[in-house]
């Protein structure tokens, strides 16, 4: 047979030659860890340009033709495997700043254009590169004295050629360097005629934050048949009377035909096409392990973006269309695809669920009369009518010939020289399931004390809360003697802070607007209420309060609405237990929760004022100040539905030992929420 070797190699091993290979545990006579490099000797990898990925240490790099990518998280820095993608040309010409010099106003890169006006200047305060990703800071500055375009134009006007009905994707990587950013900020291309004739913008809200994060927009174009070219930009309108003044940092801006964002392409003088990724293993290399008649693939594929067209996990074929072994997911992300094709003869699909954009597992079986499809831990349906085609020759890493790029990572492959039963391979395929954390779910502010990284000691007491949101609102406290203790007790094991009655911290920039949708979860636990009535939350004007505060008569919950307690309810505060309390406010009824039970619901309304973050004190004046500690606090500026906050509750009770308190029926009562 031709995979002898790896039967030769299962006994140099100890595994007892074949019966060993064709019993449990399975012996894999390919096993391709794609996790770290080299690549393995045996695969032929071409490439006819260069290509970018992000090294160990989180900074963008460059593969050199031919070379192949092994990329890694620049956020966790976790590896995320071998990269594989199609050929893709970034229509920015100019996305490394070339010609860009910092001052007043500085000069813009080569073909960008910088607009500003209606009582709003502009200037160009730093030109740079982080984490490899070269960049322009501009400051806008001003107040508003008429409604007017304040624009990034990342390419000069009729210069990307487009058509209607086209799919376009633009990206950067931006940060907010200092300041507030102004409503309506945005990320999108205007589409435009012959010449220059404005047609329409398209466009959405640019998330920005102190994380220097890539945002994507893709649409696509519907302006008609004149629909002629596109402008990408970032932008924002002024408004009359409205102050203004923030630094924002743009990194290689890429604009892309396509339904998703590829890794980056730099440019420096002109439009640049980076080529697509060939992985294949043939001749001996290939014929040493697969076995024609019977065998199981494995795969741990991960994709990024949306797809209007198949991904390919993995091809075995004979060189033609004719005769091959395939796997990969269709444009819907939501099933997997395995099927035989022998002699153009279509043997059959198997299908099951996957979700391939997370880190997945799936595995394919066949032996003639039988196949079947697995992915994580859940088996599909058999299909007993299969013919297996005969001399196959060659292994396709992450495409189907020329076209199904898989766009994304492959973590392993493996192949075992047998049908491997259903039971294998839903242990095979079985992926732990993900905890579910505030990541899955844009906040405004999150402190986790046990999170050490976050906490700045001075000494043994907190200078200051690192926020967790990635939007830097860290709340701070500069006086030693008002400093909350970290490392002094715990719950459930986990570090909480102390504040011993005239302790307190503050985000000390206004960044909410406190008559807009929101939600505040915190752990808790409280010594004592005699200094009440005790806030736990936001402060705005003396008159307004968001969050808790409770009273030390009866140790009710209220919760302030205009400087009058609108929400109570006796009786469910126990001195020296913790306790998970949230307030939702959904711009109608404001919504007081204890351990996952709401109180009360009443009407409410806000009137529209900014508010700052305070933690373990009533107001900016420092009254009222907490007897107690705190474990977590989430703070959410948007629309939180019944199943995110249920999550959350879930998060906080099983991390802080407090599963108990929920009450029966919650939705995670008896296991935590999971991704």
């Amino acid at each position: 047979m031709s995979w002898g070797v790896a039967l030769r190699n299962a006994v140099g091993l100890g595994l007892g030659g074949i019966p060993s290979v064709l019993n449990a545990p399975p012996y894999a006579s390919l096993n391709l860890n794609f996790l770290t490099g080299p690549l393995d000797s045996r695969i032929t990898f071409t490439r006819a340009s260069g290509a970018t990925y992000f090294n160990s240490a989180g900074v963008l790099s460059t593969a050199a033709n031919n070379e192949a990518r092994f990329d890694y998280d620049p956020a966790t820095l976790a590896a995320r495997g071998l990269l594989i993608e199609e050929q893709r040309t970034n229509s920015i010409r100019n996305s490394t700043m070339q010609g860009a010099v910092a001052g007043s106003p500085g000069t813009a890169p080569t073909t960008w254009l910088v607009v500003s006006g209606g009582g709003l200047s502009r200037e160009i305060t730093a030109v740079g590169t982080e984490a490899g990703i070269s960049y322009l800071d501009i400051r806008f500055f001003g107040t508003g004295s008429s409604v007017a375009a304040q624009r990034v134009y990342v390419e000069s006007s009729a210069t990307v050629a487009a058509a209607n009905a086209q799919t376009w994707s633009l990206s950067a990587y931006v940060k907010l360097v200092a300041g507030t950013a102004p409503s309506g900020l945005f990320i999108g291309f205007d589409e435009t005629g012959p010449g220059t004739a404005y047609i329409q913008t398209d466009s959405t809200s640019l998330l920005l934050t102190a994380t220097l994060t890539r945002n994507t927009y893709t649409a696509t174009l519907s302006g008609g048949v004149n629909v002629a070219y596109i402008l990408p930009q970032i932008g924002f309108n002024s408004a009359i009377g409205v102050a203004v003044d923030f630094t924002i940092r743009i990194g290689m801006p890429q604009l892309e035909l396509g339904a998703f964002a590829t890794s980056v392409i730099p440019t420096t003088t002109t439009a640049l096409t980076r080529a697509a990724d060939v992985a294949s293993m043939t001749g001996a290399n290939f014929s040493d392990w697969y076995n024609q008649t019977e065998g199981t693939m494995f795969v741990e594929p991960t994709l990024t973006g949306s797809r209007t067209s198949d991904s390919t996990f993995f091809r075995i074929d004979d060189g033609t269309t004719n005769n091959r072994t395939q796997s990969g997911t269709g444009a819907s992300f939501t099933v997997l695809n395995s099927f035989i094709i022998f002699g153009g003869v279509s043997q059959g699909t198997n299908v099951v669920s996957v979700s391939p954009t997370v880190a997945s597992k799936s595995a394919f079986a066949f032996a003639t009369n039988i196949s079947v499809a697995a992915a994580n831990g859940t088996v599909g349906t058999t299909d007993t009518t299969v013919a297996v085609p005969t001399g196959l020759n060659r292994l396709l890493l992450g495409r189907d010939d020329t076209v199904g790029y898989l766009n994304g990572h492959i973590r392993s492959f493996k192949y075992y020289p047998t049908r491997l039963s259903n039971s294998q391979l839903r242990s095979l395929t079985f992926v732990p399931p993900t905890l579910w954390t505030p990541a899955q779910i844009p906040t405004a502010l999150w402190l986790d004390a046990a999170d050490a990284s976050t906490i700045t000691l001075n000494g043994s007491t907190v200078s200051q809360w690192a926020d967790k949101s990635g939007n830097g609102r860290n709340v701070v406290q500069a006086t030693a003697s008002a400093q909350p203790t970290s490392g002094t007790r715990t719950l459930n094991s986990l570090n909480t802070l102390d504040f011993d009655g005239d302790d307190w911290l503050r985000y000390n920039t206004p960044f909410l607007t406190i008559n807009t949708e929101w939600l505040l979860y915190s752990v808790i636990i409280f010594d004592s209420l005699t200094n009440g009535p005790v806030y736990v939350g936001v402060k705005g004007a003396q008159t307004t309060h968001m969050g808790w505060a409770l009273s030390p008569g009866n140790q009710a919950i209220y919760n302030d609405v205009i400087g009058t307690s609108s929400l109570s309810n006796t009786g469910v505060i126990s001195i020296g237990n913790a306790a998970i309390m949230g307030v939702q406010y959904d711009t109608t009824n404001i919504t007081g929760i204890f351990n996952g039970t709401t109180q009360l619901s009443p009407a409410a309304t806000f009137t529209a004022d900014t508010a700052n973050f305070i933690v373990g004190a009533h107001s900016n004046t420092a009254t009222n100040f907490l007897d107690g500690a705190f474990g977590e606090i989430v703070f959410i500026q948007s629309s939180v539905s019944l199943s995110n906050r249920q999550k959350l509750e879930g998060y906080l009770a099983w991390k802080w030992g407090l599963q108990a308190s929920l009450p029966a029926g919650h939705p995670y009562k008896d296991a935590p929420p999971t991704v």
